[in-house]
């Protein structure tokens, strides 16, 4: 192995001498002078040959040792470098970026990706029936056109890129996942064999899809179905839909999916609130979710958002006068508030203001859909108190007797 220029006048006897006394410990400034070499002290180091280990060959270049600077006497462990390869570069350890290891990493990455291809492909090339619309159940009927409503491509062909209807969707991220996978499982919406390979996740060995990101995955919208007669699948759907002869299922859908529509609507406007006022973000756990299916049993969600607003912005401020940092602020200190806004209502019998949606909780395309073509209330329907189960009735529900301008209605709350 060459030396350093500036020890090219000493014999390999010299060399190795020099090694001995500097590591012995010999002041930097005598071996300087004692071997004539043109240097700074302390760049001696510099200029003496790396350590050639023995034990170590290179998985690369057969027969070629690997070595390592050497260190200074004064260098602490944790800043050591891994022996290289002086002809390829290699380096031991997981971290290596040598020419050989990086083509061998994009060989295997090229054949995962093409074992992922290959499940990919398997998965779309399955048949797909998609049921008629007379065979839809009201979930199915809804989701599909409130993603026609927005969601897909002007040939309807495919969902356009997930961030482009991600937040109108539906109110929550779960919300807008179980379409995607509702609709998938039952054949309206297919897995096309061009997504990126990256949204889906495979075993070790690369056998079996474990699962996949949906907001990755390209879309096929009515998979089995061309151009026209997508079109004329989805005429078919709401001609079913504004005629009234609803299918026998789906009048006794119509509390289930009310219901859940509007929690998580207001669930959403919580989720708006926390974030405006710079709180932490809470999982939506199971004491949350509860507190919201009891409020609807009074009140309509457009007092939902009155009460969450009152109970938010009073805690924050409670907070912010007592010092009390945002990350030290629990959950339950808002659901409390929520429910204590909630019994004052109650307890003094007066009917609290209507709000509004704002520009953070607009409506979504899922809400739009069921309460504007379905259930024919449009924006009425945001100051109704969700039917009970008792009150179910077939076909579109009559808006004289659910809107605001009935006597006595269930909304009336």
């Amino acid at each position: 192995m060459a030396l350093h220029k500036k020890l090219a006048h000493l014999t390999p006897e010299q060399v190795v001498d020099l090694v001995r006394r500097y590591n012995e410990g010999e002041k930097l400034t005598y071996l300087v002078e004692a071997f004539n070499i043109d240097a700074r002290p302390a760049g001696l180091v510099h200029l003496l040959p790396p350590i050639v280990h023995q034990d170590l060959l290179c998985f690369y270049c057969q027969d070629t040792h690997l070595i390592s600077k050497r260190p200074a006497r004064t260098f602490t462990p944790h800043r050591s470098v891994p022996p290289h390869c002086p002809e390829c570069g290699h380096r031991t350890g997981d971290c290596c970026r040598c020419k050989p290891c990086w083509e061998k990493e994009q060989a295997e990455r090229r054949l995962s990706e093409k074992k992922k291809r290959d499940l990919i492909d398997a998965i779309c090339t399955r048949q797909v029936d998609v049921p008629s619309p007379e065979d839809l159940t009201l979930r199915d009927a809804v989701c599909l056109l409130a993603l026609a409503r927005h969601a897909v491509t002007d040939d309807l062909g495919y969902l356009k890129p997930y961030y482009d209807f991600d937040k109108t969707l539906a109110p929550l991220p779960e919300c807008r996942q179980d379409i995607l996978s509702h609709l998938y499982q039952r054949g309206l919406i297919a897995i096309s064999p061009d997504s990126d390979v990256r949204a889906f996740v495979c075993d070790p060995a690369v056998t079996i899809i474990t699962r996949y990101e949906s907001a990755w995955v390209l879309w096929v919208f009515l998979p089995g179905l061309e151009g026209e007669n997508k079109r004329d699948y989805l005429k078919r759907l709401k001609t079913l839909v504004s005629a009234g002869d609803w299918p026998a299922g789906w009048s006794r859908d119509v509390f289930d999916l009310w219901h859940v529509i509007v929690k998580n609507e207001c669930l959403a406007y919580f989720e708006s609130l926390l974030e405006e006022g710079e709180c932490e973000p809470y999982p939506l756990d199971r004491t949350t979710r509860a507190l919201f299916d009891a409020l609807l049993v009074d009140f309509p969600p457009s007092r939902i958002f009155n009460l969450c607003w009152k109970g938010v912005t009073k805690t924050i401020d409670d907070c912010a006068r007592e010092n009390i940092p945002c990350i030290n602020r629990s959950p339950d200190m808002f659901i409390r508030a929520i429910q204590r806004k909630a019994d004052e209502a109650k307890a003094q019998g007066r009917a609290l203001p209507h709000f509004g949606r704002n520009y953070h909780c607009p409506q979504t395309d899922v809400s739009a859909t069921f309460f504007n073509d379905f259930l024919r209330l449009g924006d009425n329907a945001f100051e109704i108190i969700p039917p009970r189960p008792d009150g179910r009735c077939g076909g579109p529900i009559n808006i004289d007797q659910y809107g605001p301008q009935a006597t006595e209605s269930p909304g009336s709350g």
